[in-house]
């Protein structure tokens, strides 16, 4: 993994390195959401935006390039995302897909970069293997979170659950203008 730059800031230590992302978390109440969503990063995700939301109430900033990853994982952040008493502001930075696309649409206000897209498709099988019940359970559980998939995105977008379902069924990608028209995103980012 690639060392994030540092600057220098005058602290009570005198002056000291600091990491950029510790600079924009601390001074910007930004929050970083790169990369694979798991275990690792949404625990890390998690703690910061309910440190940031104890200390107070001013908008957090959720910067977002991501393929998406795990659902269960990317539920806990949406849950915390919907709970926080600050206002969320979700940044679409490049890519926002399959699970990070529920995060990006969960924000109070949503902005997305110019060239930025968002990807939607219903859930996918993370493991196959094992007996034909065991895949029944499987299928069953991959219906029932595509359901509730569906009704995030429409309580944020606005959008019918058939369209959303229609949407999901063949894997949508939206540029950031189409983003826009189909109120997955709130603004292009100027």
């Amino acid at each position: 993994m690639q060392e994030l730059p540092y600057i220098l800031k005058d602290t009570a230590a005198g002056i000291s390195p600091v990491s950029l992302k510790d600079a924009f978390f601390n001074e910007r109440r930004t929050i970083f959401l790169y990369g694979q969503i798991n275990q690792e990063s949404a625990q890390s995700v998690l703690m910061e935006l309910e440190y940031l939301d104890e200390m107070s109430h001013d908008d957090i900033t959720i910067l977002i390039h991501s393929p998406g990853g795990s659902a269960s994982d990317g539920l806990i952040l949406y849950d915390a995302i919907q709970r926080a008493q600050s206002k969320i502001i979700t940044v679409c930075t490049g890519l926002a897909a399959s699970m990070a696309s529920i995060l990006f649409v969960s924000g109070d206000h949503r902005i997305i970069y110019p060239h930025g897209e968002i990807l939607i498709h219903d859930p996918l099988i993370p493991e196959t293997g094992g007996s034909a019940l065991s895949l029944s359970r499987t299928t069953d559980r991959l219906l029932t979170l595509r359901e509730e998939m569906a009704k995030i995105y429409e309580s944020h977008t606005g959008l019918s659950k058939k369209k959303i379902l229609a949407m999901t069924e063949k894997e949508t990608i939206m540029n950031a203008e189409e983003a826009v028209q189909l109120h997955f995103a709130d603004e292009i980012l100027q």
